[in-house]
């Protein structure tokens, strides 16, 4: 399923498991990367931001993390330039983060940790980051969740096209809003003659003022907040309704990440 994925978020016009490359592009030209940033992206994907990074302001180094094998090893064809480092890993509670200048949360990643995990998680950004470094996060928020809430027709996916199989079956996928309105369930019923099998995903829905509180508890400081793709085609996690952010790490303490 892995390598499915990845060749899905390596389509440049798909928003499916992946910003588009125009989305990836918006993003990037409003950090305004100076180029000399060491960068952490963790549920880094197929390399799409470091492509987009390294063709436009560069950077000291980039670091990105992903459990999936086949994103890692597509990240790595893509950004061959040995600066560029992608590592096969799961991100979360405990990880040994790099010191770094910027970090990206990207595509909804911030949306993956409960409401328990992320401020360990922020605080593991923070002590990384230098001071003075910024950590990027793109968020999907309750009042906008990204998809069509409710029951889609079923859909045909012939042999050797579908993400979760590559046999012939039919789609179902479904979504709805639990934990009032926060939760944000997806179902996928995959229908293969006489069997069905199911795959559910799910999504915190964050406000920008609890991220704001949050990174604040983490000594993070926001700097800049914007709708970069308003215009975007509303699908399946598409781009439209989320919101960007840019926190600041104060200069007054010294980073205790790792090294890289």
């Amino acid at each position: 399923m892995g390598l499915r994925i990845a060749r899905v978020q390596l389509d440049p016009h798909s928003d499916i498991g992946a910003r588009d490359v125009a989305a990836v592009t918006r993003e990037v030209d409003w950090l305004g990367a100076t180029g000399d940033e060491r960068i952490f992206h963790p549920l880094c994907g197929p390399g799409t931001y470091a492509s987009v990074i390294r063709r436009s302001s560069g950077c000291r180094w980039y670091v990105g993390h992903d459990i999936n094998a086949s994103a890692v090893r597509w990240g790595r064809q893509r950004n061959p330039d040995r600066d560029y480092v992608f590592r096969t890993a799961r991100f979360g509670v405990g990880t040994r983060v790099p010191r770094h200048d910027l970090a990206l949360l990207s595509y909804e990643a911030v949306n993956v940790f409960a409401p328990d995990e992320l401020p360990t998680i922020l605080a593991a950004l923070a002590d990384g980051l230098a001071p003075g470094g910024r950590l990027f996060i793109d968020v999907r928020t309750p009042d906008d969740p990204g998809v069509p809430i409710g029951v889609r027709r079923s859909e045909h996916v012939p042999a050797g096209t579908g993400i979760f199989s590559t046999a012939e079956h039919d789609l179902d996928y479904a979504t709805q809003l639990d934990c009032d309105g926060r939760l944000l369930v997806q179902r996928f019923r995959l229908r293969f003659g006489h069997r069905d099998e199911e795959f559910f995903s799910w999504l915190w829905l964050y406000e920008p003022d609890e991220l704001v509180a949050l990174g604040r508890a983490a000594g993070l400081w926001p700097s800049a907040t914007a709708h970069l793709h308003p215009r975007s085609v509303q699908n399946t996690n598409g781009a439209n309704g989320s919101v960007q952010m840019l926190f600041e790490r104060s200069g007054a303490a010294a980073p205790r990440g790792v090294p890289c």
